[in-house]
């Protein structure tokens, strides 16, 4: 049976790449998805913590088979439908983590959802 670790994050609360890969190892999970957080304006400024993706590229390349990397632009950036597009080019497969605080009826965020859509991402 393959295990999935469908939510991990590379450099919060100091987590490293080593630490992550032995965290798998010790809980027999194969693979993990690596999301990123950002947000334009956060409602919790101190909690904030921007994860951009470069690093989770960096980790899928040095370990293929083991990460699955994840971009989530701010759905409220003008240019965030074109980044997922720039980010989907350089090796992104899944949109996350989408944390911001926007209702899904807002129309910034149909517009979003309509881009995910478009490169099959998973959200």
């Amino acid at each position: 049976m393959n295990m999935i670790d469908s939510h991990m994050h590379l450099g919060l609360a100091d987590v490293d790449l080593p630490a992550i890969l032995r965290r798998m190892d010790e809980n027999g999970i194969e693979m993990s998805w690596l999301l990123t957080w950002e947000e334009t304006d956060p409602p919790l400024k101190h909690l904030y913590i921007p994860l951009p993706p470069e690093p989770i590229l960096e980790a899928h390349a040095k370990y293929p088979g083991r990460f699955i990397p994840f971009y989530a632009p701010d759905p409220t950036d003008p240019e965030a439908g074109k980044r997922i597009t720039q980010s989907v080019q350089r090796g992104i497969r899944g949109c996350g983590e989408l944390k911001v605080s926007i209702r899904w009826e807002d129309p910034v965020i149909e517009q979003y959802l309509e881009v995910v859509q478009s490169h099959r991402l998973p959200l």
